[in-house]
């Protein structure tokens, strides 16, 4: 038995000898092979390789990225010690499912060849970038036109201005009511810049709390505050570098932390929580907002100063109701997402529906729109929705106001009725906050949080 072992082993050891660059290292990374061209070209005896750490000969090894890996790499480039290029083979050994060591391979080539390949890549990349800028411009076009839906005189307007703005590096503001779409307006600002291929971070300055608003912008080095991670933590605007980022409901930003926005706005710099470096950022800051920031300036809840920064340029986001001639369009669009999304057959809205549809006051905007269409397509499943599809969410979501509104604040109007919404969500989804944080469109944590602001009680 012995013997056959001993006779397997040689045999296996002439056939790595024949190749004409061999290695083969264990599990930790020990050398336990090499061919004789491999000794001959690094001037080396078998006994001084053999039971070494591979990194001990051969420092620039690939080796033990692929015991970390347990992935092959094959057909790459590797230059030896004598600068000469070679293509290696890297596979990983399993027995019986656990990884045992790799064994490597090299083939001499042509440099004049690789040369060649390496030109041909480099068209193939101009080519390749050419392309992908038609494509760029191509789907940028589609993404405002899918993105931004309607055709009336206030949605024109905002389509004009948003082409127009895009291009330039200017702070924008975006305002309007709940639910009229402005993150679509933000985004197609970002995707129709110059800076579409980076990223683009959105937060929600309501969702997160204010003690930890500072370190999810800013970042933090490691050890700052109790809690920290020891390695520290890269903030957005650091993450959004060459991009854009949006700031969400700038409104319920807090006062110390508007200062320190302020001068981000104005010197392109930051410093991470417990840091003393200063670092330079390139980030387009987009900036959203239901509030009026104008009277939270007055009641002193909003600085001035950063107000007029961070509204260079401003687009306010009009009302459904002041578009009501986009209705129609706006159900196709929304009719057709939610046969994809739910898997049904719905071809539009009976007439009278749409009668109602083009009368209701739509106090939560496209959005409570696109959920009472999500809704009664989901009842209709095919054919055209009618009002019996539509009796589940109460009739009065679609009918005209009746009674007179009493003078309030636009912030109280604001948050009357989005307490409304969240209470009627909540009561049709049996009080599951997941369910009806994406009926609503909005991140679960953000919800709870609106649920602790409007003191509302839910089952536990």
């Amino acid at each position: 038995m012995n013997s056959s072992l001993d006779i397997f082993d040689k045999i296996s050891r002439k056939a790595i000898d024949s190749l004409l660059y061999a290695i083969v290292v264990d599990q930790n990374g020990i050398i336990t092979c090499m061919s004789d061209s491999y000794l001959n070209l690094l001037k080396k005896k078998r006994e001084e390789v053999l039971g070494r750490h591979v990194y001990e000969v051969i420092p620039n090894s690939k080796l033990p990225r692929v015991l970390k890996t347990g992935k092959e790499e094959l057909g790459e480039l590797f230059e030896m010690i004598d600068g000469s290029i070679f293509v290696c083979n890297r596979i990983p050994i399993y027995e019986e499912g656990s990884l045992q060591g790799v064994i490597s391979t090299a083939t001499c080539c042509d440099l004049k060849e690789i040369e060649v390949l390496r030109m041909k890549i480099k068209n193939l990349e101009r080519e390749n970038r050419y392309f992908r800028n038609q494509l760029n411009e191509i789907q940028d076009w589609n993404f405002e036109q899918k993105c931004i839906v309607g055709h009336s005189e206030p949605i024109q307007r905002i389509k004009d201005a948003v082409q127009k703005i895009a291009p330039f590096d200017l702070p924008v503001l975006i305002t309007g009511e709940t639910g009229t779409g402005k993150e679509m307006i933000a985004n197609s600002i970002h995707y129709l810049s110059k800076r579409r291929e980076k990223k683009f971070i959105k937060i929600n300055c309501a969702a997160i709390p204010h003690g930890l608003l500072e370190s999810e912008l800013f970042g933090y080095e490691g050890g700052a505050f109790s809690g920290a991670l020891k390695s520290g933590k890269i903030g957005k605007f650091e993450l959004a570098e060459g991009g854009s980022i949006l700031l969400d409901e700038i409104g319920e930003m807090p006062l110390e932390l508007q200062s320190k926005l302020l001068r981000v706005l104005q010197e392109h710099k930051i410093e991470r929580i417990g840091g003393a470096k200063t670092i330079h950022i390139d980030v387009r800051v987009i900036c959203i907002t239901n509030c009026d920031l104008k009277t939270m300036i007055d009641e002193k809840r909003f600085r001035a100063d950063l107000y007029y920064r961070i509204n260079t340029v401003e687009l306010h986001v009009p009302s459904l109701r002041e578009r009501i001639s986009d209705i129609p369009e706006l159900c196709a669009h929304f009719i057709e997402k939610s046969n994809v999304n739910l898997g049904v057959q719905v071809c539009g809205v009976a007439e009278d529906v749409l009668a109602s549809f083009m009368q209701s006051p739509w106090r939560g905007n496209i959005r409570e729109l696109e959920n009472t269409l999500e809704r009664g397509c989901a009842m209709a499943r095919t054919g055209a929705i009618q009002k019996e599809h539509l009796t589940f969410v109460g009739m009065k979501n679609i009918e005209p106001a009746q009674e007179t509104i009493p003078a309030q604040s636009l912030t109280t109007k604001r948050e009357n009725l989005e307490r409304e919404e969240i209470l009627k969500t909540l009561t049709m989804t049996a009080g599951n906050k997941s369910r009806a944080a994406k009926i609503l469109g909005m991140d679960r944590s953000v919800l709870y949080g609106k649920i602790v602001k409007y003191r509302i009680q839910t089952e536990k």
